[in-house]
């Protein structure tokens, strides 16, 4: 239709900020990190539903909120799942900070998380960093190696050459597993350490990605290594000013509004000549 005829697939402009070409812009910031941190293991949590930042209440009324019986048995079944593996998770930086005493553990809550869970859990322990200050994509760059599970900075740090390693000990169906597809996956400690050690004796190849055809059909950024998001984001708002009515309206601001993951509505707010 109409719609289709009028958009642009572009691919997703943050995630080219991890390209060779790139990467420089975050160069201060990840420098800072590195001398901190000089080898570090970066844990992404994204656990919003068992540990909102507004507190338990606030995650509940999501639940209870949910009229339709089926979609509330979907939602509940991922709260459920997310405190299993929110634990699971911070079980596994306690024994990593045992096992590797010579590196850092930085995990690194979802911004609409609450921090304290970790800070108290992993409280006393030397090589046990909590942190949520400023963008995530320095932390990626500067991190030896990412874990995560079903986390979209696996994407990221697949693109930027970072090893990631996608831990998922628990079972649990309705997963998206483009970002688990992202890196080597483990399903218990064991094999983290495996690869860690590896990593560590450099043995290990930089990034491993199996990514499906219907993954590079999501994100174009992992479909083709030959192209730029931003050059056809700003060719796609260059071509739509062109082909406004140049005798009734000027532009006066653009926007950019991410649709979906690789899909952006380009809007213009006109005046009068």
């Amino acid at each position: 239709g109409q719609d289709r005829k009028n958009s642009v697939i572009t691919g997703h402009p943050k995630f080219d900020l991890y390209r060779k070409n790139y990467r420089s812009f975050f160069a201060d910031e990840v420098d800072s990190i590195k001398n901190r941190f000089s080898k570090s293991i970066l844990i992404d949590t994204m656990y919003t539903l068992a540990n909102h930042c507004y507190g338990g209440e606030y995650a509940h009324s999501i639940l209870s909120d949910i009229s339709d019986m089926h979609d509330r048995i979907l939602e509940t079944e991922e709260w459920a799942y997310q405190y299993q593996i929110l634990g699971k998770m911070v079980l596994l930086a306690v024994k990593l900070s045992d096992k590797f005493k010579d590196w850092n553990i930085v995990i690194r809550p979802h911004p609409g998380e609450d921090i304290k869970i970790y800070e108290e859990l992993c409280l006393n322990i030397d090589n046990i960093f909590v942190e949520n200050k400023g963008p995530v994509s320095p932390w990626i760059l500067a991190s030896s190696v990412l874990i995560h599970n079903n986390c979209s900075t696996a994407i990221e740090a697949n693109i930027g050459e970072i090893p990631v390693i996608s831990y998922d000990p628990v079972p649990y169906a309705n997963k998206v597993n483009i970002a688990n597809h992202s890196g080597i996956l483990c399903t218990s400690e064991r094999e983290v350490f495996d690869v860690i050690n590896k990593i560590n004796e450099n043995k290990e190849e930089l990034t491993s990605n199996c990514f499906a055809t219907e993954d590079k059909d999501m994100l174009l950024n992992i479909s083709k290594n030959s192209f730029d998001s931003f050059d056809l984001t700003v060719s796609a708002i260059d071509k739509s000013i062109l082909e406004l009515p140049k005798k009734s309206i000027v532009p006066s601001t653009v926007s950019l509004k991410i649709i979906e993951l690789n899909i952006f509505e380009i809007s213009f707010w006109s005046k009068d000549c």
